[in-house]
């Protein structure tokens, strides 16, 4: 095993580990989800069209916004990164793993929302999930790279992508 899948392996095993991190990954998206779902559908029938999209980009949001600098100041304290340069972990392999965890666990999270808002919401759903992953995670890539003021932008151009790629039968 190398020492990216390794890092990469811990990584994601702690994401589901930590309380924090597992609150903000998992429960409050999957949380909000339920929660609004319920009350949006009622409240506007329009934003049925565009739930599925709607929800997944707020779980990356949340997830990359709130979840991600907490445990890389921690680790950066604690002196981990110093520990990883001196065994000759490169650089980018530091911070690239956080973000490719991050995207790992917002496929996970989108999975659920897009297999059970259909049968519990009555939305429709995506038509073609092979287009639909692959815009999912370079959007929470481009997530994680993007300055404090081009996040609404961002917001917009990949709830647009998400609705496009799968094919969801909205208003574009």
């Amino acid at each position: 095993m190398s020492a990216f899948t390794t890092h990469f392996s811990f990584e994601f095993h702690t994401g589901i580990r930590d309380k924090t991190q597992l609150l903000m990954n998992y429960l409050f998206p999957i949380g909000l989800y339920i929660l609004l779902g319920f009350l949006m559908g009622q409240l506007n029938p329009i934003f049925i069209k565009t739930m599925i999209p709607a929800f997944i980009v707020i779980a990356i949001m949340s997830a990359t916004v709130l979840s991600l600098p907490g445990p890389l100041v921690s680790a950066r304290e604690a002196g981990i990164f110093r520990s990883y340069k001196i065994n000759g972990v490169p650089a980018s392999s530091i911070l690239a793993i956080p973000a490719l965890t991050t995207a790992a666990h917002m496929i996970v999270v989108a999975a659920i929302i897009s297999a059970t808002a259909p049968f519990c919401l009555r939305c429709p759903g995506a038509r073609q999930l092979g287009r639909f992953c692959p815009v999912l995670y370079s959007g929470g890539l481009r997530a994680l790279r993007a300055r404090p003021a081009d996040k609404r932008h961002l917001i917009q151009l990949a709830l647009r992508g998400t609705v496009v790629a799968a094919d969801f039968p909205a208003v574009r």
